[in-house]
């Protein structure tokens, strides 16, 4: 994806933007360093084509030829609005529910067995 870059007299100063004060783990910086690394990938061009400028071209091509242009169809029932935020903790919930019992059944193999009191 590409960016236009702007001079630094046109981009405003915002009061508190910018790194926060805060200290970051180890562990953190790790994962984020493997993220990143899973997802790189050399740049290739030709694998991303602008359909848009082709749409465009093709409508201002058929215009002026005196083409009609048919109007594009609003959509007639919106797309939900998902709460990331409850999406984000029901899939933590439900991953807490799969977790391997393998641990618990390993404590319990291991020959610990509590007295019994009487």
């Amino acid at each position: 994806m590409l960016h236009t870059m702007y001079y630094a007299e046109e981009v405003r100063k915002v009061e508190g933007f910018g790194a926060p004060d805060i200290e970051l783990k180890d562990a953190e910086v790790k994962v984020a360093h493997q993220l990143i690394e899973a997802l790189a990938a050399d740049w290739d061009p030709e694998k991303y084509h602008d359909t848009f400028q082709d749409n465009l071209k093709k409508l201002i091509e058929t215009k002026l030829e005196g083409g009609t242009i048919a109007e594009v169809e609003k959509p007639k029932k919106l797309a939900p609005v998902v709460d990331l935020m409850a999406a984000l903790k029901q899939s933590l919930a439900d991953m807490e529910g799969k977790k391997k019992p393998a641990a618990t059944t390993r404590v319990a193999a291991s020959g610990k067995k509590s007295r019994a009191r009487g």
